[in-house]
């Protein structure tokens, strides 16, 4: 008998530890969500030019695909750390983006380029070590599905900016509270802080048992 008196045998260990993963994907769907917010940094207090929003998202997309620092703590330290330091990043991430976009007439932390550039890819950064420490996990754990594993994966991983899109244009745009992209980045920090939590401690479960 395991935790909770469930017999936590192989198989479920197996069954939960993709599906913690498959969760973790749909977060990182957030990471083409670009153009949902872009829109509010061209209006005020922002008033960014298509330059500055370019920047923007150059400097997110960069940090997006360097994955090499993830890939080398993986290797020395597990998925368990590896998940543990994005959920901090991304934590960091989506709180600075949510004070910024949080009260339009007075940004809290300002509207300089620089700091929103610094915030989205910090964001953008935490989707490397989730993707890495759920991905490479499973593909040692599913040794002789190693391609059905990545295919699923990566397919939650598009579907999830549509899923995000549809509960934005469902949720945020149909009531004036949620309306504008404080609410929406509050609720991709709640979700993408309870997936890293959880993934921290489910992820390597196999291993255990």
């Amino acid at each position: 008998m395991g935790l909770f008196f469930i017999e936590w045998t192989t198989e479920r260990c197996w069954f939960i530890q993709f599906f913690v993963s498959i969760l973790i994907c749909l977060n990182n769907g957030a990471c083409f969500c670009f153009g949902i917010f872009s829109p509010y940094m061209k209006q005020k207090p922002f008033l960014y030019s298509q330059s500055q929003i370019n920047l923007v998202a150059t400097v997110g997309v960069i940090l997006s695909y360097f994955s090499l620092p993830t890939g080398f703590l993986y290797d020395h330290k597990g998925p368990k750390i590896v998940l543990f330091v994005g959920t901090v990043l991304s934590l960091l991430g989506y709180l600075g983006l949510f004070l910024m976009f949080l009260n339009v007439d007075s940004p809290l932390l300002g509207t300089n380029v620089f700091v929103m550039c610094l915030f989205y890819g910090v964001v953008q950064f935490s989707a490397t070590f989730y993707e890495t420490g759920s991905l490479l996990t499973n593909l040692e754990a599913f040794s002789c599905y190693q391609g059905r594993v990545i295919v699923i994966q990566k397919t939650f991983m598009g579907l999830g900016s549509s899923i995000i899109v549809l509960n934005v244009y469902c949720y945020f745009f149909e009531y004036p509270l949620l309306q504008g992209s404080g609410p929406l980045f509050l609720f991709l920090l709640i979700y993408s802080l309870a997936v890293g939590v959880l993934g921290t401690i489910v992820l390597g479960i196999v291993e255990i048992y």
